[in-house]
């Protein structure tokens, strides 16, 4: 570090050259990613969890643990949400602020479903339950889907290429996997990909 000094009215004052911090210095988007990752351990338990619900009868006619698991879902949307957003405050329109609107709105269609779980529906409510749960798919896969594919667009930004591309890689897959109940774990493994990569872009703040 050089500097220069003068005097002047028997004061000194000294002009150093200043360091240029990180490239991606953000503390409040370091935090969006630690709620990203905590959304992403909920989502290596909740794709589970449906294919555990289609398989047991048992289990999905249990009201707690139908709202246990669609809970689960809303929290995983939901923080998973604001860790997008984190990638929306770094690397801007390289990542689409349409991805994060995509996980919210996902995330409140589960929270939606909770109630309904706890009454006694007539036929027009179970069609609407029944609808809203295909909606929730759907924006499942379209969220994880669009999520990777954001990704992969944004690796050439990243410091460490080959994990953006292989974790958008298997959110595509996981996406894809998540519109069906037997394949649903696949997105599981999605999840702890995006956990990775969140506590990955923490670390590079």
């Amino acid at each position: 570090m050089s500097c220069r000094c003068f005097d002047a009215n028997s004061a000194t004052l000294a002009v150093g050259d200043v360091e240029a911090g990180p490239e991606h210095h953000d503390t409040g988007s370091g935090l969006l990613f630690i709620a990203g990752a905590a959304g992403s351990a909920f989502g290596v338990v909740a794709p589970t969890s449906r294919s555990a619900i289609y398989i047991s009868s048992t289990l999905s006619q249990s009201p707690l643990w139908m709202s246990v698991h669609a809970v689960s879902w809303a929290l995983w949307y939901s923080l998973l949400g604001l860790g997008f957003l984190g990638l929306h405050r770094r690397y801007g329109q390289a990542f689409p602020l349409s991805i994060i609107w995509l996980t919210f709105v996902t995330a409140v269609i589960q929270v939606l479903l909770v109630p309904m779980i706890f009454v006694d529906l007539d036929r027009t409510l179970v069609i609407l339950r029944t609808g809203m749960a295909v909606c929730g798919t759907s924006m499942t896969a379209l969220t994880l889907v669009a999520g990777g594919y954001s990704l992969r667009e944004m690796r050439e930004q990243s410091k460490d290429k080959a994990l953006v591309e292989t974790t958008g890689t298997g959110l595509i897959i996981g996406g894809i996997a998540a519109v069906f109940p037997l394949t649903a774990a696949i997105a599981s493994l999605s999840s702890f990909l995006v956990l990775l990569f969140f506590l990955e872009e923490y670390r590079a703040r």
